[in-house]
């Protein structure tokens, strides 16, 4: 189970990387071109807008791996006993939102899918940029459920919150 966690890690943490790259190298060009030889390259601005939405999805699985929620913490502080039921009430809130993610967003990509459209500039299929809906959902479930064995197996109860205050 752990070669599969780090695997996951490597997934998240280097496509993360290969897209900000990839936006910021497309950026660059068009700043270049824009600026030095009068060109204007407006597939910068399509690919930024897609690294944006898949930064964003995959940012979150991320942040509940690294227990970087925003959450309120109010009623833990006041009733310390509490803590790690609230915990638990705040990751199964996450696995709802992601379920609803996975459903939802299924339905869209698979219209997308059935009506065959595509991005303008880069004539991408948008089914592929609406899966990064369903995909994200299942990492933050696999995310969640591993916040949860901590919580309940590995004493994270102690650590959780503590980055938060």
């Amino acid at each position: 189970m752990k070669s599969f966690g780090r695997a996951l890690d490597l997934l998240e943490e280097w496509t993360l990387f290969t897209a900000v790259m990839a936006a910021l190298l497309g950026l660059l060009l068009s700043v270049i071109l824009r600026y030095g030889f009068h060109i204007t390259f407006a597939g910068a601005d399509e690919l930024v807008r897609n690294t944006i939405i898949y930064t964003s999805f995959v940012g979150l699985s991320v942040a509940i791996r690294k227990d970087r929620l925003i959450r309120v913490d109010a009623l833990a502080q006041i009733f310390p006993r509490l803590k790690r039921l609230l915990a638990l009430i705040s990751l199964m809130a996450v696995i709802f939102f992601a379920l609803l993610m996975i459903r939802f967003g299924g339905e869209l990509m698979m219209m997308m899918l059935r009506t065959g459209q595509s991005t303008i500039i880069w004539n991408m299929p948008l089914w592929i940029l609406y899966a990064i809906l369903p995909f994200s959902g299942f990492l933050m479930i696999i995310r969640s459920g591993e916040q949860i064995w901590k919580l309940w197996h590995d004493d994270g109860i102690e650590s959780m919150g503590q980055k938060n205050t």
